[in-house]
């Protein structure tokens, strides 16, 4: 019953989860308007190929970012800093598994133990990890290829007409991108078998 209330926990959502997953909709959202609307749109339009960007254009644009170390750089240390993060909590889950593994062992040689419930116990965990791994990558492949273009394509759109029906395209952005990182906030949960990721 308490294994249940934490699979629960793990699909719930948390304010702190619920508020990162905002403000980076958001912010993603803002540089979208910001390159569309402002002078870098020649830079947005290379990003998704498309053929009414002036080539000229496009190269004094991207030589005069190249001098800019902070902003040439900055995308890839947000990356790599969101990439360093997962692969420490995921490091830190594998020793504790390990570590688990050896406080199993010991567990078992306990007189007045029920071994198949310790057993069934860690081969559950064992399962919903993996499955949830699996699961997870087959998100992340559609989160990057489909939903992210789709979604960005959207906020282009209506940041080019500016009509105020685009509003709604602007908030319909800001939701499903804020659900589809909330989903991998989940994910994330589910393969460390945490009910919040920074809390144990």
């Amino acid at each position: 019953m308490q294994q249940n209330k934490k699979y629960l926990t793990m699909l719930s959502p948390s304010w702190p989860s619920a508020v990162a997953a905002s403000l980076i909709a958001s912010a993603i959202m803002l540089g979208t308007v910001i390159m569309v609307r402002g002078k870098n749109s020649a830079l947005f339009d290379g990003f998704f190929a498309t053929q009414n960007a002036s080539i000229s254009s496009y190269k004094t644009l991207t030589t005069s970012l190249a001098k800019n170390q902070i902003i040439n750089n900055a995308p890839l240390f947000i990356f790599w800093l969101a990439v360093g993060t997962i692969v420490y909590l995921l490091a830190v889950k594998i020793y504790g598994v390990v570590s688990r593994t050896e406080e199993l062992r010991e567990e078992m040689d306990y007189v007045n133990v029920d071994r198949l419930s310790l057993i069934r116990s860690a081969v559950i965990e064992s399962f919903i990890r993996l499955v949830g791994a699996g699961l997870w990558l087959a998100y992340l492949l559609f989160f990057f290829k489909t939903a992210v273009p789709f979604l960005l394509n959207m906020t282009r759109t209506a940041a080019l007409s500016a009509q105020p029906v685009d509003i709604l395209y602007i908030g319909a952005f800001l939701i499903v991108m804020a659900l589809s990182l909330y989903v991998n906030v989940v994910f994330l949960r589910i393969v460390l078998l945490r009910t919040r990721i920074f809390i144990n």
